[in-house]
């Protein structure tokens, strides 16, 4: 349903004074500030993509592609599982960085194929293995710092989006966008 654009949406100044617009905003003609009231601050923060967002997502798209196999599967799999493999795919990797040996691995079977499906790739991407099933190396390997980073990240989205969608939310999130 489209919003009619009326005065409703146009306050004449940002929150509780000129002082609460960002930088420039304040300066701007009206005609800008008032899409700036209307558009930005009813969302709250603005949340600019950073430069950064983007790197990696070929990894990103790499590891939810191998969780989403293990979810297509098993379709029991649950986002704890995944938050496991996760946490311990960090922790292998933290003491490969460190250069300590990783310690034994107590998964419950399914986080553990998350693990297995997700290692294989991290493996890969490092440049130390071929692609799975394929003799392809990778021209170069990535930093296990941006492994890590990389697995912090979908980390970060497991917790989020299972209280958004339940114990399978973030499962069922992903799995709409992976074919």
């Amino acid at each position: 349903m489209k919003q009619r654009w009326d005065r409703r949406f146009r306050p004449s100044k940002c929150g509780v004074g000129a002082r609460a617009c960002p930088p420039g905003v304040s300066t701007v003609s009206p005609g800008a500030r008032d899409i700036f009231h209307a558009l930005i601050l009813p969302f709250g923060k603005i949340n600019l993509m950073k430069p950064d967002t983007q790197k990696n997502l070929d990894v990103l798209q790499n590891f939810e592609f191998r969780i989403i196999g293990v979810f297509r599967a098993d379709p029991s799999l649950l986002d704890l599982d995944v938050k496991d493999a996760l946490e311990a795919l960090v922790r292998h990797y933290r003491a490969e960085e460190e250069q300590r040996r990783p310690s034994a691995l107590q998964l419950h079977h399914r986080a553990q194929q998350v693990f297995s499906a997700v290692l294989e790739v991290c493996e890969w991407r490092l440049g130390k293995v071929p692609f799975p099933g394929t003799d392809d190396m990778p021209d170069i390997g990535l930093p296990i710092s941006e492994i890590l980073e990389c697995l912090k990240k979908i980390q970060k989205s497991v917790p989020f989006w299972s209280k958004e969608g339940g114990r399978q939310g973030y499962l069922n999130f992903v799995n709409q966008y992976i074919r």
